[in-house]
């Protein structure tokens, strides 16, 4: 048969009779067994009084009631301390029930309204900042879980620069934030051990915030600095305001404040390297010299220079100011420098400060990619005015430039273009990849062209002031000269048309003129055939001289044949 317990309520005598249902709400019932106790029926100074009301008896604690020491009520022992026993449930059907301690012990009231205790399932009716859980004097909450602290809420010292703040440090007991340390938080993480090892997060600055992993830590004077998570990673002594993400021994150097690392694999900023920005990657490093510097992701690359950057690759350097290394084995050397070197396995960089060098075996390409050149332009190039050379290194005997108004070559300023090399140039065609050149300039400035020179006028200086060691010719040997000077009719090998005159080398043979006996120069072809006129025409006025004379002669005989036939 099943028994329900009654605590006797003010008010009803004892050793009453009653149930539930004869006085409902004016007594507390729970239900159980009875160990341990005198077991009587109902009468004024007997321990128990049982209540039959089928189908089940009712018992009641009468007032007074004694029971041994080791009595127990489902597990609930004597009347100092009571331990919960198994199915012990308390029904209140007053508005009030009342545990009483003999002994000046204090009682505790559970009065009809908000409980006095949290319960497990949540309470209702609760008034923040009224009802909490916590001290309200200056010691530590700390929350636990498998009986090892997992939370610890504890507050700081007030003066007169901080009042009521609290760190925060969750996760394994071995995290901590140093005394002195105000506005902190450890998330989590860490371990008493992890493989043997015991890790630690710890913060030993203010206004910091530290997310969780293995053995990281947020060092003196580092504070408003956030690291994530991750593992043995560090932001170091004076780096304050700087945020770490994550990775495996990555660190923020010594005062290296306001910078930032992304995460990977043993990447720094240096001490003193302030303002800088390092994305992730491995093995990278910003070093000290640096100052608001980036460097992306990648490998092993550093960057050594203020306001430089490396946007990742591998094996590149930035060390000049305000340079700029990417692609693999680039080296900024120098202020200024922009090197992009492709995938070979070799260092490639600039010579000097402010340069702008690419390798790229496989070509550059602007406006399009690139063809089968190094360099490859789709659309207009523009140089202004100056000059583009054509031999590497410091040579400028080679090049192309436009020249005119103040920028003169050779003391000449022809308004256009000038095309100039050290030991003269030529001007070519290619047809079907055979090359075959068409005019040729020497370092004395002559001029060689093997094709037909079509043209309105030639003109060539003549200007006496241009010429000097004058001396006379006789004529009438040159015209003796070019009488003797053989003249064929013949064409060029590299073309069909056909021409007619003397060859170079009879016509040196015969006057030595020209440079020498492979041409014969248009001044000289002309002074000849001039002076062979000169010397004809002092021959013809000879002849009309002689003829002149004979005609005279013929008509003085005339007139004497005359006079004579007619006696």
């Amino acid at each position: 048969m099943n028994r329900l317990f009654r605590l006797q309520p003010a008010g009803l005598p004892d050793g009453s009779r009653g149930s539930p249902a004869a006085t409902p709400g004016s007594v507390a019932e729970f239900p159980g067994t009875l160990e341990g106790c005198q077991r009587a029926w109902i009468s004024a100074r007997r321990v128990l009084a049982p209540l039959r009301d089928a189908p089940r008896i009712y018992y009641r604690l009468v007032r007074g009631s004694r029971c041994a020491s080791t009595a127990r009520l489902n597990g609930l022992v004597d009347d100092v301390i009571l331990a919960p026993g198994t199915n012990v449930t308390f029904t209140t059907r007053a508005n009030t029930l009342i545990i009483s301690a003999e002994g000046g012990a204090t009682n505790l009231v559970v009065t009809n309204g908000p409980p006095s205790g949290w319960n497990l399932t949540g309470n209702a009716g609760t008034a923040p900042g009224v009802n909490f859980v916590g001290t309200s004097d200056n010691q530590p909450v700390e929350f636990w879980v498998n009986n090892v602290r997992a939370l610890r809420l504890e507050p700081t010292a007030d003066d007169a620069s901080h009042f009521n703040i609290v760190n925060v440090v969750g996760g394994s007991p071995a995290n901590y934030i140093a005394s002195g340390v105000y506005g902190s938080v450890i998330a989590g993480g860490g371990a008493l051990s992890y493989f043997g090892v015991a890790q630690t997060n710890s913060i030993l600055a203010d206004g910091s915030f530290l997310g969780g992993g293995w053995h990281n830590s947020i060092q003196t004077n580092a504070s408003y600095s956030v690291l994530a998570g991750g593992a043995w990673n560090s932001i170091q002594t004076n780096a304050h305001g700087s945020f770490l993400v994550g990775g495996y021994r990555n660190a923020i150097g010594a005062s290296a404040f306001d910078s930032f690392v992304g995460g990977g694999l043993e990447n720094s900023i240096s001490a003193g390297a302030s303002s800088s920005v390092l994305g992730g990657g491995e093995y990278n490093s910003i070093q000290s010299t640096a100052r608001a510097a980036f460097l992306g992701s990648g490998g092993n690359n550093t960057n050594a220079g203020a306001y430089a950057v490396v946007p990742g690759g591998r094996n590149n350097s930035a060390n000049g100011n305000y340079s700029f290394a990417a692609g693999r084995r680039a080296k900024a050397l120098y202020d200024g420098d922009f090197v992009w070197a492709d995938s070979q396995d070799g260092d490639f960089g600039a010579t000097a400060p402010n340069q702008f060098v690419i390798r790229a075996v496989g070509g550059v390409g602007i406006g399009a990619p690139p063809g089968d050149a190094l360099l490859d332009v789709t659309g207009n190039m523009r140089l202004n005015d100056y000059d583009l050379f054509l031999r590497a290194g410091s040579d400028r005997n080679h090049g192309l430039g436009w020249y005119g108004g103040t920028k003169t070559f050779a003391s000449q300023a022809p308004d256009g273009p000038v095309l100039y090399g050290h030991g003269g140039g030529l001007l070519a065609t290619t047809r079907g990849g055979v090359p075959n050149w068409t005019l040729q300039w020497t370092p004395d400035g002559d001029i060689f062209v093997r094709a037909t020179v079509n043209a309105t006028t030639f003109n060539p200086t003549c200007d006496r002031d241009q010429k000097e060691n004058f001396t006379p010719v006789d004529s009438q040997e040159v015209l003796e000269r070019v009488s003797a000077l053989p003249i064929t009719r013949w064409n060029f090998k590299q073309e069909t048309a056909p021409h007619l005159g003397p060859m170079a080398q009879d016509f040196y043979a015969a006057f030595g003129l020209g440079t020498d006996d492979k041409h014969i120069a248009t001044v000289d072809a002309d002074g000849v055939a001039l002076a062979a006129i000169q010397g004809l025409d002092q021959k013809l006025k000879e002849r009309d001289a002689e003829i002149q004379a004979l005609k005279q002669r013929l008509e003085a005989l005339e007139k004497l044949v005359s006079q004579l036939t007619s006696k």
